[in-house]
């Protein structure tokens, strides 16, 4: 996320929380003031978090934001007391939870199967360190296929497949070989 996104991600959490305070009859400078004191949208560094490979295979960049939610818990009491109105608390700590679940939502992004393929290669050949070349790569989803581990892939979009991986910033491109940037959790088959 380049900083022209992070200004849009900003922005879209604003009207979705402003939408939800009006919807349920908040005060709306509460979610203002969350997003502008406590949550923090953060332009990529390279750094990732992780990609979960299953059913439905999925990187998560979590990283790109972040919440003091102890802080942001304290200030809707804080806001709550002021208003005199004890009941509406957990409404407003509800919108303090939705903007980190609108968070989650956002910055989730679904792998297909051969990208889940390519992350899993990547992923049980330590291309983290060490990174490999895009032959050894096709060779290492071959094995994969040879031995049941892969049951579809097509290997006439591997390029077009690592092009989407690159775009995204799930693996890096360093003197013509492929790392990993995102740390993978479970299988490509489960």
């Amino acid at each position: 996320m380049n900083r022209a996104e992070a200004r849009q991600l900003d922005c879209e959490i604003r009207k979705y929380l402003e939408g939800y305070s009006r919807e349920r009859g908040l005060n709306m400078s509460f979610g203002d003031m969350i997003m502008d004191q406590y949550l923090e949208i953060i332009p990529d560094d390279m750094k990732r978090e992780m990609i979960v490979l299953g059913k439905e295979s999925a990187s998560y960049k979590l990283g790109n934001a972040r919440l003091d939610l102890k802080s942001v818990l304290l200030a809707a009491a804080d806001f709550v007391a002021s208003l005199g109105h004890p009941e509406c608390l957990f409404q407003y700590i509800q919108l303090a939870i939705i903007s980190v679940l609108c968070i989650s939502v956002v910055m989730k992004k679904e792998l297909d199967n051969n990208c889940a393929v390519i992350v899993y290669g990547l992923h049980i050949s330590d291309a983290y360190r060490t990174g490999i070349t895009t032959e050894q790569l096709r060779h290492k989803i071959d094995d994969m296929r040879e031995n049941c581990q892969v049951e579809d892939f097509e290997m006439e979009w591997l390029e077009k497949n690592i092009n989407e991986l690159l775009k995204w910033n799930v693996i890096r491109m360093e003197e013509e070989k492929i790392y990993l940037n995102e740390k993978v959790w479970g299988k490509i088959n489960e």
